[in-house]
């Protein structure tokens, strides 16, 4: 099978070259966006994001029919990104956090995929709420 252009690109060296404006976060170091770069980049990794793409619905499938969480405090954080760019997301993630009588869904303003690069106060707050819920328990 033939490369793609992010293969050749890759082994041209444009993603090492690119990435940093490209890749990540502006709160990430130029070090950290390049490995991300590079680790997206490489094939493994391709065939992996296709993969998970196609089995997007299956997954949906199956959260439907996922049992109960009881009371127990849950905290879905998704990416606004995601959530414009996917159209199934928003509903996976409300299916998701309905999973719990506690469940919360927080979507992530402005947020790409790493929420806790971009937005990590968001994340500490949803890690401290959910440690308050289970010591009120």
């Amino acid at each position: 099978m033939g490369q793609s252009f992010l293969g050749v690109a890759r082994n041209l060296g444009l993603v090492r070259l690119l990435s940093a404006s490209q890749w990540g976060s502006p709160a990430m170091s130029e070090k950290t966006r390049t490995e991300i770069a590079l680790l997206n980049t490489a094939e493994r990794s391709r065939d992996t994001t296709t993969a998970e793409a196609q089995g997007r619905a299956a997954d949906d499938t199956q959260l439907q029919t996922a049992p109960s969480l009881g009371d127990r405090p849950l905290f879905v954080l998704a990416s606004e990104q995601n959530t414009m760019m996917i159209p199934s997301w928003t509903e996976a993630q409300k299916q998701q956090a309905a999973l719990s009588t506690k469940g919360h869904l927080i979507i992530a303003k402005g947020s790409g995929h790493y929420i806790h690069w971009e937005q990590p106060a968001l994340v500490v707050d949803a890690v401290r709420q959910a440690v308050a819920q289970v010591r009120k328990q």
